[in-house]
């Protein structure tokens, strides 16, 4: 915020910085502005920053196991033991807190099939 201030100014109360190139450790005046926090979250998104879903570092489960999770019947616990995760992304995927990208609640549930049902 040193480096910011030196080049641009006070910052205007409501605003961060924002690193135009996306990297971080460029301090560079010409890579430095102010802007709002919506700005910067649209920033992020546009130029591949932030990303969501399995594109995420940090991410453990694919996007069809979230389905499974979404989907399924078995209790938070039992659940999360399965996929190696903690019960309380499982609730939060259950609940729609997170991967809401995948417009799940639009989805239907799949069709059980009885083993009579079976075309072998």
């Amino acid at each position: 915020m040193l480096v910011a201030g030196a080049f641009l100014g006070l910052r205007p109360s409501g605003h961060e910085i924002n690193h135009k190139s996306g990297d971080k450790l460029d301090n560079s005046a010409s890579n430095l502005e102010y802007v709002t926090q919506a700005a910067n979250m649209a920033h992020a998104v546009r130029t591949g920053l932030h990303t969501k879903g399995v594109n995420h570092a940090k991410a453990k489960l694919t996007e069809a196991e979230v389905r499974e999770i979404f989907f399924g019947a078995e209790n938070h616990t039992i659940t999360a033991r399965h996929y190696g995760v903690c019960a309380q992304n499982v609730r939060a995927i259950r609940r729609r807190e997170i991967w809401k990208h995948l417009n799940l609640h639009h989805e239907m549930r799949p069709l059980e099939r009885s083993p009579s049902d079976s075309t072998d």
